[in-house]
């Protein structure tokens, strides 16, 4: 996938995407990448080529997660991955890696990492809340 942020095909839709340094704890590759804030995921995907770009390994193999309509996803694995969302801080969360295309992305940042803070999502918008 290229670091462009993808369009979507309809403009009205609420599909916040941001910038995210992606990481495997321990290591110094680092890549970047426009990534899906999904607040309706529970837990971080990444696409398999960019855990083979990260060579990351998995610490867990095989199996299905639910997904908000209730359907089945088949995942590769898991792994674990460091993550930073700027502004927000850098956080390890364990990186589901999916079995099948993610679509437009590489990455879709799911509530794991976004509920250690207070953020806003606004017209397609994401953003830290300062208070």
């Amino acid at each position: 996938m290229s670091g462009a942020a993808p369009e979507s095909a309809d403009p009205n839709e609420n599909r916040p995407f941001a910038l995210a340094r992606i990481a495997v704890p321990g290591t110094t590759n680092v890549v970047e990448r426009h990534a899906l804030i999904d607040t309706g995921g529970q837990v971080t995907l990444i696409s398999h080529s960019l855990f083979n770009e990260l060579n990351a390994v998995f610490i867990a193999e095989n199996g299905d997660i639910h997904a908000a309509d209730r359907t089945r996803m088949r995942i590769a694995g898991i792994t674990r991955l460091r993550v930073t969302v700027p502004p927000f801080d850098t956080r390890d969360v364990l990186g589901y890696v999916a079995g099948g295309d993610l679509g437009e992305t590489d990455v879709l940042i799911g509530m794991d990492y976004l509920a250690q803070f207070k953020f806003a999502i606004r017209e397609g918008t994401f953003g830290a809340i300062y208070e």
